[in-house]
């Protein structure tokens, strides 16, 4: 069996942790309206991607057993695959399978993770809104993506590009604070999250809001069942990722129906614009199709920003980025419900809907849930241990 604790104590062990800090870190200031203002982490930027790359090179160095080796050896060939059809290795999708091994591969538990991503985001958070603070970046105010586009406005909120995205994090703060049990009383971080839905609510966060209520409710509602029975019943759940991505598709084939206008009124617009990407850029199974221009009469619609992560991932990345995505939300119910773990699956239910409207799900520095699939590398038994949440250390559940 894995050895959590030597593992994890190893040099390169600690060099994998801190650079995973700096990935989550750098990752959501170049997120925010820094990446607007400053060339340091914006999208032509690798400094991001050479982090991932080299905790995804270290992932090598923890192969031990001919079935991690296998799967180091899949992960290689997915990143050749992709690299062969996208020709960067800056893609989102390249450097969340550099993450999904490397991270994993030295067998920490995921809880460790966790807790190392909150701290990382807090940071980012704090840095974010004290540099709006002093002046650094925009405290409030519009702007928009293309000066003749009304279509996708940059909304300012100090520092971050949208309320939404504040809102998304400060969730997904509450959500890492319970499973991860932070201040030891559970009653104490659930009032952390209903902190957060509020504070979501006021800015006009609704995705934030909304991931944040399913959350506490799908906890709820498994705390008031516990027979096996109903757990074979819940596990059907894992068809929602799949049902959402059909529904994604399938609403952008209903243009101008009453339950068309209707969807696409209580999210922002989302399949108008997902329709008009569908029907002017093929799918691809790896890569994009998908041509933007910002020219003055040739300008491409919504600038090329694309909201709901089912869909932005099948657009940008292909099929073969969708199927990762909506396997790895899966494996998180798998894991939970094999570990009787009932914030594996209030997670899953929650990032699996806020994916449905919003992009930050299927982001592994917003999402560190993803992470599970990479430690399939272990067997069953190690990485039921990996996965545990409940220690003797931990306070009242």
């Amino acid at each position: 069996m894995i050895n959590e604790k030597n593992q994890s104590q190893s040099i390169l062990g600690k060099i994998v942790l801190s650079l995973f800090f700096l990935f989550n870190l750098l990752s959501i200031i170049s997120i925010s309206s820094f990446s607007t203002f400053y060339t340091y982490l914006s999208a032509k930027s690798h400094t991001i991607m050479y982090i991932a790359l080299f905790i995804f090179i270290l992932g090598f160095f923890a192969i031990r057993t001919l079935r991690q080796f296998i799967v180091a050896s899949l992960f290689l060939l997915a990143i050749f695959i992709n690299y062969y059809f996208i020709k960067q290795l800056n893609s989102n999708i390249i450097v969340w399978l550099f993450i999904l091994y490397g991270v994993s591969a030295y067998g920490m538990r995921l809880k460790r993770l966790i807790k190392l991503h909150f701290f990382a985001l807090v940071t980012a958070m704090i840095a974010i809104i004290g540099m709006s603070l002093v002046g650094m970046l925009p405290r409030s105010g519009e702007a928009s993506s293309v000066l003749f586009s009304n279509y996708q406005n940059t909304v300012y909120f100090y520092g971050f590009n949208h309320p939404n995205m504040f809102g998304m994090l400060l969730v997904v703060l509450g959500i890492e604070a319970i499973v991860i049990n932070l201040m030891k009383k559970q009653r104490n971080n659930f009032i952390f999250l209903v902190v957060a839905i509020i504070f979501s609510v006021i800015i006009g966060a609704g995705t934030a809001t909304m991931g944040g209520i399913i959350f506490i409710i799908s906890y709820l509602v498994m705390k008031i069942i516990e027979n096996k029975a109903w757990y074979k019943i819940l596990s059907l759940t894992a068809f929602l990722p799949i049902i959402l991505t059909s529904f994604a598709f399938w609403i952008t084939t209903q243009l101008g129906t009453p339950i068309f206008n209707f969807i696409n009124g209580h999210v922002q617009s989302r399949p108008a614009l997902w329709t008009y990407y569908l029907q002017n850029f093929p799918i691809k199974n790896f890569g994009t199709n998908v041509m933007t221009s910002t020219t003055v009469g040739l300008a491409t619609y919504g600038n090329g920003i694309l909201d709901g992560a089912y869909i932005y991932l099948t657009m940008y990345f292909g099929r073969f980025a969708l199927v990762l995505f909506i396997i790895s939300l899966i494996v998180v119910l798998r894991e939970g419900m094999n570990l009787k773990e009932k914030l594996y699956f209030s997670s899953f239910i929650a990032f699996s809907v806020m994916a449905f409207p919003e992009d930050q799900s299927a982001m592994i520095y917003v999402n560190i849930f993803l992470i599970i699939l990479g430690y399939y590398q272990f067997s069953k038994k190690e990485r039921m241990n990996l996965l545990q949440l409940r220690t003797d250390t931990d306070g009242k559940k």
